[in-house]
């Protein structure tokens, strides 16, 4: 077993050897409270097969110690027009929920109905389980709202899991998570990773922050099937936000500060937990926790301009100390500028043909733009005055 530092070192901490003729079993007990093994770093085991094939069936961490806190898992999912995901994801948590302590599921769909036999079968045998609420489209923020404040009435949960519809997930993440929550010193904010459906070893976001006028994203396009990529996980990124495609919130957020700011679309999931770290709580995202989910650069079509600028110009009304307000000739530029499409590596908008109807490139500044604060290159919004907004109305 090793220990591996943020810096890419290892030191070992421990050697067994195993005599498969009179075990199949086996375990390596170490303690954290010693210095090196409970160093900052990631543990990792390296096994080697003497003098036959070896077959490795199972591998789990686990403790002696009690854990600090029950959990009670409400999931969250806001829907439109996703049925086939969304059924997928529901009998992938369905099959998991005893062991990942998951006591209720609501979908709030705001698109066409699951009336599918498939998923009309599936409300039978879950009934207890599901909770299905149409109602008409506001939106990922009033959605994930709504599902939240059902989950909240019923009194059931301790934490409340917002996951996208369109996720590629392996329900057995859902139990990782809780186990770290069951466990964590503080009531934190668990997020998991996005890693790139197009390119499936490749992380493609892990939490961030806003700060200086930028955005910072943690863990941007790492590839996984390189080992030494994995020294990145060796340390906690400090996070503020976790996008909703996979983030547990404990309950009491939300009686406490209340629920996202109705911006419809886009941006929430950014002030909601920037909110939630101004007031002290810590969001971490976990290296084990991922799902396989589209890249937003992929669904950045020019009708959610309006929605990216308007919803941070709110937000920078709100956290004027992490962003400054754009100048509206440059917003009024790219918004004349779009024809549609982002960009995804240049950092700006698609070439325009010139005169001679060659194609020339017309790149954008890194600052802020229709989107928000520059982030990796590309810029995402204006930011300018706005009312305060803090919750659904009822």
């Amino acid at each position: 077993m090793f220990r591996e530092r943020a810096d890419g070192s290892s030191c070992r901490l421990c050697c067994e050897f195993v005599n498969l003729d009179r075990a199949t079993q086996s375990a390596v007990r170490i303690r954290l409270e010693d210095p090196v093994a409970g160093a900052p770093g990631r543990l990792y085991i390296e096994i080697y097969a003497a003098d036959r094939p070896l077959r490795l069936d199972k591998i789990s961490w686990s403790t002696s110690t009690e854990p600090l806190r029950e959990v009670s898992l409400g999931v969250a999912i806001c829907s439109y027009n996703r049925a086939a995901s969304v059924l997928r994801t529901v009998e992938g948590l369905a099959r998991v929920a005893p062991d990942a302590s998951i006591s209720k599921i609501v979908v709030v769909n705001q698109g066409e109905p699951l009336d599918s036999s498939r998923f009309r079968d599936l409300q039978k045998r879950q009934y207890r389980l599901l909770q299905v609420i149409e109602q008409r489209n506001e939106g990922g923020s009033g959605g994930f709202a709504r599902a939240a404040m059902e989950l909240l009435d019923a009194g059931e949960c301790s934490h409340i899991l917002f996951l996208d519809d369109d996720v590629e997930l392996d329900a057995g993440v859902v139990r990782t998570a809780v186990s770290f929550i069951r466990f964590a010193n503080d009531s934190v904010v668990t997020g998991g990773q996005m890693v790139d459906v197009f390119h499936r070893n490749r992380i493609f976001d892990a939490g961030g922050r806003v700060q200086n006028n930028r955005m910072y994203a943690n863990h941007r396009n790492v590839e996984l099937a390189p080992s030494k990529s994995l020294a990145a996980f060796a340390s906690v990124a400090t996070c503020d936000f976790n996008g909703w495609w996979f983030t547990i919130f404990p309950a009491e957020s939300f009686r406490l500060f209340g629920f996202s700011m109705p911006t419809f679309i886009h941006v929430d999931d950014v002030e909601y937990g920037i909110r939630l770290t101004e007031a002290g709580m810590r969001t971490v995202v976990l290296p084990p926790v991922s799902i396989w989910h589209e890249p937003y650069i992929a669904k950045r079509p020019c009708r959610f301009s309006y929605y990216d600028a308007r919803n941070w110009a709110i937000f920078a009304s709100l956290y004027p100390h992490r962003l400054q307000p754009a100048k509206p000739r440059a917003v009024l530029r790219q918004f004349l500028g779009s024809d549609g499409v982002f960009t995804a590596r240049s950092g700006g908008f698609p070439s325009r043909a010139g005169s001679n109807g060659r194609r020339r490139s017309r790149k954008t500044r890194p600052a802020q733009g229709v989107g928000g604060p520059a982030y990796g290159g590309r810029t995402f919004a204006a930011a300018g005055d706005a009312a305060r907004l803090r919750q659904i109305p009822a």
